[in-house]
């Protein structure tokens, strides 16, 4: 069950995490945009990104700030390193930013705007608790999902980006992970894994 504490919690640090966003893409230089569009595999004509759909853009984003490295280090954690919070909220927003991970989860089970969710990859993890008003009123148990999970207390509350994909196609989507990781050259294993459901995605996304 969610209180009220830990919505009020999740909209303030929802609202926090957006504004946060908009100063962390000012440390994002141009050449960093040309190369995470290469390594999605999003089209360019010239100088302009020719995105599929509006979607695009909130992936793209997403994949700069948290999963795209330089020298280790990725937006989140390089404007940290640089900038001191403004305030209070600010501050507890990017260490929950530093904090966060991605990975594949299954729903398996939903509870008011509460989502209880099995990590595919991390078998032996407890299971997570996840705080999404809009998806807690259309997710169905056995659903996956490609998440990165911020905490919020005790909760975790979404980056802003979900790959979704349909409870049938869990064994072909582990299959085809595996595969097209293994193709993929560039960075760690954040970097692998995003590029890799950023492509699957497109291919059997919901």
């Amino acid at each position: 069950v969610v209180n009220l504490s830990n919505i009020e919690k999740y909209i303030k640090m929802r609202e926090a995490g957006m504004a946060a966003n908009s100063k962390l893409m000012k440390y994002v230089s141009k050449d960093m945009m040309n190369h995470a569009v290469k390594l999605l595999g999003i089209r360019m004509q010239g100088n302009t990104i020719l995105f599929d759909n509006e979607e695009e853009t909130s992936y793209l984003m997403n994949f700069l700030l948290y999963d795209y490295k330089i020298n280790g280090k990725n937006t989140v954690q390089v404007y940290q390193e640089s900038h001191r919070a403004n305030t209070e909220i600010e501050n507890e927003v990017i260490n929950s930013m530093r904090s966060s991970y991605s990975s594949l989860f299954e729903v398996t089970s939903i509870r008011g705007f509460t989502i209880s969710l099995r990590d595919l990859f991390r078998e032996t993890d407890k299971p997570k608790k996840l705080i999404d008003v809009a998806f807690s009123m259309t997710a169905s148990s056995g659903t996956l999902l490609f998440i990165r999970l911020v905490p919020v207390g005790d909760r975790y509350m979404t980056s802003g980006v979900s790959f979704i994909f349909r409870k049938e196609i869990k064994q072909y989507l582990l299959r085809r992970y595996r595969k097209i990781s293994k193709k993929i050259q560039a960075g760690d294993q954040d970097m692998k894994q995003y590029i890799a459901f950023f492509k699957l995605n497109k291919e059997c996304g919901e």
